[in-house]
């Protein structure tokens, strides 16, 4: 499969993990790295342990639709934040990929030659919310959430948290970036507003995302590195690793406004 080159596009590959059997498991694990297999085999916690198998599964078959590279054979190197990349030499078309997974759902995008982030959360996961904005989220943002009526609290936080994880691993720096220092207005249904300090040093017209949802408890996040004058696109796959795909229909991404 084919990324277009002209318009921009991001590709959304979704594995669902609530599937699991032992032929499954060594199908993965025959395709994951010497550091993989370590990292593997110390993670204690059984459900954590086979998302993080199933995501480099994901992320291994996923590249290699789009390149005539064996999903075993993919190197990966880190930048100075922890971010990966493709290996520069198995990288001659400039692809481009993040991750992310959480209970039950693994997400991996693709792009070419354009920054790219992604993030899914479990909405029903148990987390203080409304405690985690007020001293972490930009003050517009925590000003816009407690507006609203309580029980939609969780569901606002989890727009921005998603919104935010994925401009930040976009850009390849996670956390080094304060979450005070960029923000997003999603108050008004269909549009999204985008801005940040100055002094990050990124003009946020540069900038398209996507909010969509898979299910009833996950909502996903993408934002696509994409000059103003560009035009851009998305399309949604689900998918087994090491199986086929099924095209799921998606809202387009919007273009940041200010």
């Amino acid at each position: 499969m084919d990324l277009h080159r002209d318009p921009a596009e991001v590709h959304l590959w979704l594995a669902d993990t609530a599937t699991r059997s032992d032929d499954q498991r060594d199908a993965y694990l025959a395709l994951c790295s010497d550091d993989e297999l370590a990292r593997d085999a110390r993670i204690t916690h059984e459900e954590t342990r086979h998302n993080h198998l199933v995501a480099r599964a994901l992320v291994r078959t996923t590249l290699s639709r789009y390149a005539e590279t064996a999903p075993a054979a993919w190197r990966f190197v880190e930048n100075d934040h922890g971010c990966p990349f493709i290996a520069a030499e198995q990288n001659p078309e400039g692809l481009r990929f993040n991750l992310s997974h959480t209970t039950g759902l693994v997400v991996c995008a693709v792009t070419r030659g354009r920054d790219v982030g992604v993030d899914v959360e479990y909405e029903p996961r148990d987390s203080r919310t409304t405690k985690i904005a007020d001293r972490f989220f930009a003050p517009s943002e925590v000003a816009a959430l407690h507006r609203l009526p309580e029980a939609l609290h969780r569901e606002r936080f989890f727009t921005y948290w998603t919104l935010k994880e994925a401009y930040i691993k976009a850009r390849g720096m996670g956390l080094a970036i304060p979450l005070k220092r960029f923000w997003f207005e999603v108050d008004t249904p269909g549009q999204l507003r985008f801005d940040n300090d100055p002094d990050l040093g990124d003009d946020p017209k540069g900038w398209a995302f996507a909010r969509l949802r898979s299910g009833l408890h996950h909502p996903i996040a993408v934002a696509l590195g994409c000059p103003a004058e560009e035009a851009f696109g998305l399309r949604v796959f689900e998918t087994v690793p090491l199986g086929g795909e099924q095209e799921l229909p998606c809202e387009p991404l919007a273009r940041s406004m200010r």
